[in-house]
C-alpha cells in the first residue's frame, strides 16, 4: 500500500525539490540531521523510486568525491482529479507540478451521478507509479469521514458519501480539498505566494467567484474542509437561484447570464462579461455595477479578515481599465486604516487547470508534512464512521 512520506523524508524531498540536485551530506547540513539518518532516509527513498543517484562530483582534497540525488521524475508521479460542476477530470503530474499524457474527462449530466463517473476515471488512471491522489470540489466537504457537505458540483445533494473515490484509489492515500485550497498548493509550491504572509486568495470566473484564507501560505481550513465562501455573499438584487437555493449571491451577479438580463435591448445578445471586460473603458453601465458589487464583496472581505494581501487570479480581470476601476472601487469600500496597508495584486499569470490544481494537492502532501495534517489520515487512523 501506497504511503506519502514521512517528516524527514518530506523535508528531504521538498530540498530536492527546491535546490536538488544535493548529495547527502548537503541534504544533512541543511536539516541538521545526523549523517547516517540522512543517508539511509535517502536510501529508502531511493529503493521506492522517488530519488534517483547521480554521477559522482568531482572530489576536492581527501575522502570519496559527493554523490549527489535528485527527485526522480520518471519514477513517481501523483494524479489530480478534479470534480466540477458537470464535469470530472483526472490526469497525471510528475513529481515537479508536469500534466503528463492524455486527460481524461467527462460530462457529468445529472448531479447524482458524479461520485460514479469520477470512481470511473479514476480506476481508468490508477497506475503503480502514482504515489498519491488530489481530489478537489467546490463547496465543503469533511476529508474525515469522506463526505461532500455541500458542493455546486452535486447541486441539491447533501452529505454526499465519496467513499467509493476512496476505494478506487486502491489504497494510495487521498488527499480531499476545496478547489481554492489547490489553487493555493500550487501557489505555495512554485513560489507565487508567500509562505511568510496572510493573505485571502480569490478566484474569479463567469458565473463562479472562489476564495480562500491563507495564513503562513497555507489554507485556513475550519472545522471542516472548504473555501472561504466568498461567491455565496448575497446582495439584495435579483439573479438566478443559486445552487445554494438562494437568489443574490455574488457569483450569480458575476456572470453573463446576469449581465444579459440587465442589459438594455440594443445591447449585443451574443457578447459574453469576458468580451464586455475586454473592452471595458469606465462606461458600460452594466459591467461597472457587476465590477462594483465585485468590489463591495471584496471589501466587505476585507473589512473583516484584514489580509496583508489579497490576490485575484483569473483571466477575466487581465484588461488593465478593469483591474484599474475595481482597485479603485475597492479601496473606497475598505477601512480609512486599511487602505495603505493592505496590498492588491491582480495576478498576470493563468490559474491552473481544475486538474492541474488537483495534482498539486497530492504534491503538497507530498512535500509538506504540516499540509496534509488533520487532512490525511491512514486507514488505520482514522475514526469509525458516524451512522
Amino acid at each position: 500500500m501506497a504511503t506519502l512520506p514521512g517528516p524527514l523524508e518530506s523535508r528531504l524531498l521538498r530540498l530536492l525539490y527546491c535546490d536538488g540536485p544535493l548529495s547527502r551530506w548537503e541534504l544533512h547540513e541543511q536539516v541538521g540531521v545526523r549523517p547516517s539518518t540522512v543517508s539511509a532516509t535517502v536510501s529508502a527513498l531511493i529503493d521506492r523510486g522517488m530519488l534517483k543517484q547521480n554521477e559522482s562530483k568531482p572530489a576536492y582534497g581527501r575522502g570519496r568525491p559527493p554523490v549527489p540525488v535528485e527527485i526522480n521524475d520518471s519514477g513517481w508521479g501523483v494524479l489530480g482529479l478534479a470534480i466540477e460542476p458537470g464535469r470530472v477530470s483526472v490526469g497525471y503530474l510528475t513529481p515537479y507540478g508536469r500534466v503528463l499524457g492524455r486527460t481524461l474527462s467527462r460530462k457529468v449530466s445529472r448531479s447524482e451521478a458524479v461520485v460514479t463517473d469520477a470512481k470511473d476515471l479514476l480506476e481508468r488512471a490508477m497506475t503503480d507509479q502514482v504515489s498519491a491522489v488530489g481530489v478537489s470540489l467546490p463547496g465543503l466537504m469533511d476529508p474525515v469521514q469522506h463526505k461532500l457537505v455541500l458542493s455546486a458540483a452535486a447541486p441539491g445533494q447533501l452529505m454526499v458519501d465519496l467513499d467509493p473515490i476512496y476505494q478506487a484509489a486502491n489504497g494510495c492515500p487521498v488527499i480531499l480539498e476545496n478547489d481554492m485550497h489547490a489553487i493555493a498548493a500550487q501557489r505555495l509550491l512554485t513560489g507565487s505566494s508567500s509562505a511568510e504572509e496572510d493573505s485571502l486568495l480569490v478566484s474569479v470566473r463567469d458565473g463562479a467567484i472562489g476564495a480562500a484564507m491563507l495564513v503562513d501560505g497555507k489554507p485556513n481550513r475550519g472545522c471542516v474542509t472548504g473555501g472561504n465562501e466568498l461567491g455565496h455573499m448575497r446582495f439584495d438584487v435579483k439573479t438566478d437561484r443559486c445552487h445554494c437555493r438562494r437568489e443574490g449571491c455574488l457569483a450569480c451577479i458575476f456572470s453573463t447570464r446576469f449581465m444579459r438580463s440587465r442589459d438594455e435591448k440594443d445591447a449585443a445578445a451574443d457578447s459574453t462579461l469576458t468580451d464586455r471586460l475586454a473592452t471595458f473603458d469606465g462606461h458600460d453601465p452594466t459591467v461597472a455595477m457587476i465590477l462594483d458589487y465585485l468590489a463591495m464583496a471584496l471589501g466587505n472581505a476585507i473589512n473583516l479578515i484584514r489580509p496583508s494581501r489579497v490576490i485575484l487570479i483569473g483571466e477575466m480581470l487581465q484588461p488593465r481599465l478593469a483591474q484599474s476601476y475595481l482597485a479603485q472601487r475597492v479601496r473606497r469600500e475598505m477601512l480609512p486604516g486599511l487602505v495603505g496597508r493592505v496590498h492588491l495584486d491582480i495576478s498576470s499569470s493563468p490559474a491552473p487547470s481544475p486538474v492541474e490544481a488537483a495534482g498539486w494537492l497530492a504534491l503538497a502532501a507530498t512535500y509538506y508534512e504540516e499540509w496534509r495534517q488533520n487532512i490525511y489520515l491512514p486507514p488505520e487512523a482514522q475514526p469509525a464512521k458516524r451512522t
